[in-house]
Order: C-alpha cells, then structure tokens, then sequence
C-alpha cells in the first residue's frame, strides 16, 4: 500500500527576500503518493509570514503558530490524498474538477498526476464563496420582495443603493429586516453571513486557511465554527450575541451550511464563483 508523505521545504532555488539583514525563502510542500510527486507552495496565510530563514527551518527555530500551521496543512493534504486514492480504488475518479482552475493549466503529460493535483486543490476549497452568495441572494429577494410594497422605500431598488445595503456586517440591512418583520429565518440568514464573513479571520489566524471544503464534509468545521460562535459570544456585546448564540440557534446555523454544502448544484455554483 502506497505511503502518502507530505513535507514543508524552503524554495531555495528563488530569490530570497530580506528581513532583518537574513535572507528569508517561502514555505514550500512536497506531496508524495505512488510514485507521483507534487512541489507547491504552501497556502497557509492569513497575517503570518510564511518566509523563513535557512537556519531557524533546519534547526526547528519555527514560530509556534507557523509551526501549528504547518502540522495542519500536512494533515490537511494528507486527507485529500486519501480521498483520491479511495475515488481511485472505487474506479470513481472525478476529472472535471480542473473546470475550477482553468488558469492553472495542469501541464503534465500525465493524466493521473493532473487530476492528483485537482483533487488537492478542489477539496482544500474554501465553501465561503457558495456559502456567501447563497445567504446574500436569499436575503435580498426577500428585501425586493418586500420594499417592492413600500413607496417611500422603492429607490432602494436601484442597483448602486442596493449593493451597498447588501453586504456583512451591515446593521442598516439588520434593521430593515427586523422593521418589516421579515421573519427570524432572514435574521438568522443575516447574523450567519455576518459571522461566517468574520469567521473568515479567525480560522486564517489560527489554521492557516479558511473554511476548507473537505473539513466541513468531514465534520471537521462544524466543531471549529462551533467553538468560533461560543467564544464569539464571550468577547462580544453587540445585539444579538446572547440571545441569538444558544446551542439550539448554533445547531440551526450549522445546518444551513450543511445543506448549502450539500446540495445537488455545489459545484455548479462553484464554477459560477470561479468562472
């Protein structure tokens, strides 16, 4: 049975940069699985340099929080991998997922390290794109539908006004769906958006990547979003943080995004995303 290795190198053969008068190189990976071999750039990001210097890299001289990076994103890979290599014994390959990365041109003679490197770079997704549009364009049908009713509100309806009602975070959107009783299904749509969008932080901070694809198939994200929402609600005293955030309205949240994930059209409204 084929090992699966994944390994964070310094690119050395690029030209360094300089910090502090030491010459710093990016973080690199080198995925290996039956007799194929993929060398790419790290992704982890987020506000932490991924640049190191030669020495602190061969003596382990690593910040702590790149380092705990580092741990997640090979065993991040390593999960991929494995999906592959399953859709591989099953004889299920998917060879479509290159539409999402048309301006990658995966380049090798080699069809089956083509779509190694699809399968990488589909599942390490992150969903807040999908996710994002689907409770945007939720909330405003919802938000026309109902100031198409109101006169004094019509000029809200021209696109300019609408776009920049229509974003996260926005306590005029919040309002407007509470003045005309919009229902708690659209607050609860409006405050998850809101989060989710700050979620996109938090996770980057921590992991290095936001909201990645096959940790939410894998029951991963939910517990790590979970814990974002409880902490959340500790730190902060805005509106809604104490009496929207119980476990009951968590659970719902997370069942959203479950079947927004879910549904028959991802990938579909992915390539709309990637298009």
């Amino acid at each position: 049975m084929s090992k699966i290795t994944v390994k964070h190198f310094l690119n050395t053969r690029l030209k360094p940069e300089i910090e502090d008068k030491i010459k710093v190189y990016p973080l690199y990976l080198s995925i290996t699985y039956d007799r194929m071999n993929v060398r790419t750039p790290s992704h982890i990001r987020n506000g932490i340099s991924t640049t190191i210097s030669e020495n602190d890299f061969l003596k382990n001289k690593i910040e702590h929080k790149i380092l705990f990076k580092m741990n997640y994103e090979s065993d991040l890979i390593k999960r991929c991998v494995e999906i592959f290599k399953n859709d591989e014994n099953l004889k299920q390959l998917r060879k479509d997922y290159h539409l999402l990365y048309s301006l990658k041109n995966y380049r090798s003679k080699i069809e089956r390290l083509n779509i190694f490197n699809t399968y990488i770079d589909y599942y390490t997704h992150s969903i807040y794109g999908v996710v994002s549009d689907y409770l945007h364009d939720e909330i405003k049908i919802k938000v026309i539908e109902k100031i198409n009713d109101e006169i004094k509100d019509f000029d809200l309806l021209d696109n300019h006004k609408m776009q920049m009602l229509l974003y996260p975070n926005n306590p005029n959107l919040y309002k407007l769906i509470v003045k005309y009783n919009l229902g708690f299904k659209y607050e609860m749509y409006f405050i998850l958006w809101s989060r989710f969008h700050s979620f996109l932080a938090y996770e980057g901070s921590i992991y290095g990547y936001d909201m990645p694809y096959i940790d939410w198939k894998q029951g991963i994200g939910q517990r790590i979003f979970r814990e974002y929402l409880k902490t959340y609600i500790r730190e902060r005293t805005d509106c809604w943080n104490l009496d929207f955030f119980n476990d009951k309205n968590i659970d719902s949240c997370i069942e959203i995004i479950e079947n927004i994930i879910n549904k028959d059209n991802y990938f579909k409204k992915l390539l709309e995303i990637y298009d």
